[in-house]
């Protein structure tokens, strides 16, 4: 009878408090977060299936900022690219350029996408960054690939920023040097260019080519 008025006045049946609840079938069949701490993954990715990708999806995001950890992050483009196309990883790359150039060529030639991989080769065809120190040419790709691209903009906005790092403060001053551009405010796209040609002349370069 207790149980009875419970469902009639919309009260869950379960014994467990959400908080105590053993996992659900659902959680039970997802790859363990773990698996997609290493190198090789889970196997059930490389099977490239949907529900395979989507189960890779739920099991990444369930890794504490893991968009924070390359390999991880790694993981999670491949599964999304494979549902979801090239355009809806794009922020996800740009996080890998700068967090672990290495990590995106990794993940690129994994992907094996038409499109991203003729950027790349342009990329390593055109963009000489000249002697970086220990950062590597790779970390500029999302700047320059706004100068070649700029209607990816918005879909570039989303990618998280925070390491700091000169590649990553060159793709905000392209951006805003593109915003700057549509507003017309010729003043301060002067000294936009100014910065940008200060913090890497091929990336300055590469944008007044296409000016």
């Amino acid at each position: 009878m207790q149980q009875h008025a419970a469902q009639k006045n919309g009260q869950s049946r379960h014994p467990f408090p959400p908080e105590k609840r053993p996992p659900s079938v659902l959680d039970r069949t997802l790859p363990h977060p773990r698996f997609f701490l290493r190198e090789n993954g889970h196997p059930r990715l490389r099977v490239a299936g949907a529900a395979a990708a989507s189960q890779a999806v739920k099991a990444v995001e369930r890794i504490e900022s893991w968009r924070r950890i390359p390999v991880p992050l790694g993981w999670m483009a491949r599964a999304r690219h494979r549902n979801e196309g090239l355009d809806s990883i794009w922020p996800l790359l740009a996080e890998l350029a700068w967090l672990a150039a290495p990590r995106l060529d990794q993940t690129a030639r994994a992907l094996a996408d038409p499109l991203l991989t003729r950027l790349l080769l342009r990329f390593d065809e055109q963009f000489d960054p000249g002697d970086g120190g220990s950062i590597d040419p790779l970390a500029w790709f999302p700047a320059w690939l706004l100068i070649e691209q700029p209607a990816l903009l918005q879909r570039l906005r989303g990618a998280h920023t925070g390491q700091y790092n000169e590649p990553e403060r060159g793709f905000g001053l392209v951006a805003e040097l593109l915003g700057l551009e549509r507003q017309g405010r010729h003043h301060a796209l002067i000294e936009g260019r100014k910065r940008l040609r200060e913090l890497q002349p091929a990336l300055y370069a590469a944008y007044m080519k296409t000016r």
